[in-house]
């Protein structure tokens, strides 16, 4: 940059000259419009990457409380587990009493377990159709999440494999832009002398 600087004021004394200074700064400018595009372009491909990565984090997150609210359905399920128990262990304790009470019947007591028994059967075909539903429900969801992660995945990959090309591509142009304008900046102190020994 210093050489093109004292190339352009030496160029203002010698008129020859001053075209080489000219030439050399439009192919500066040049060079530095072609460069400034590029790196908008590098730019913008890291804020999408950015923002693909935020939204897998979201969706990971969306996911982590579905499967937790999906325990919450496993458990219901448990307790509907312990419920059938509950009822198989009323039910053989009605078969020890009526054996018991053949002789003697307890209508009272008969009635009471009948009682309880349905009341622990209408409990779990309840709590079965809810938990059905929102197994279902989340099965869904989860399906649904996973898709949604596998898609964003497979986008993100595309992303990344996009950007670290068009980088590469970038800083290959850049690259080769840098090394004109050096190569530029070299050959201007020879052009400089090549025009001196012409004008005497």
């Amino acid at each position: 940059m210093e050489i093109i600087k004292m190339a352009y004021l030496e160029g203002q004394d010698h008129g020859p000259s001053s075209n080489v200074s000219d030439k050399d700064d439009d192919d500066f400018r040049m060079y530095r419009k072609e460069i400034v595009p590029l790196v908008g372009e590098k730019n913008a491909l890291e804020r999408t990457l950015k923002s693909a990565l935020e939204e897998k984090n979201a969706l990971e997150r969306t996911l982590k409380k579905a499967l937790e609210r999906a325990s919450i359905v496993e458990e219901v399920q448990n307790q509907n587990i312990e419920l059938k128990r509950q009822i198989e262990i009323c039910q053989d304790e009605s078969k020890i009493l009526h054996k018991t009470n053949r002789q003697k019947h307890v209508p009272e007591v008969d009635r009471e377990l009948d009682q309880v028994v349905r009341e622990l059967e209408e409990a779990i075909l309840t709590c079965e159709t809810a938990a059905d539903i929102a197994i279902r429900d989340y099965q869904r969801q989860i399906s649904e999440l996973d898709d949604e992660k596998r898609t964003l995945e497979k986008e993100l990959a595309r992303a990344k494999l996009q950007w670290f090309e068009e980088r590469r591509f970038m800083q290959a142009e850049i690259q080769g832009l840098k090394d004109k304008l050096t190569i530029s900046e070299r050959e201007l102190p020879l052009s400089r002398h090549i025009l001196r020994i012409n004008l005497c």
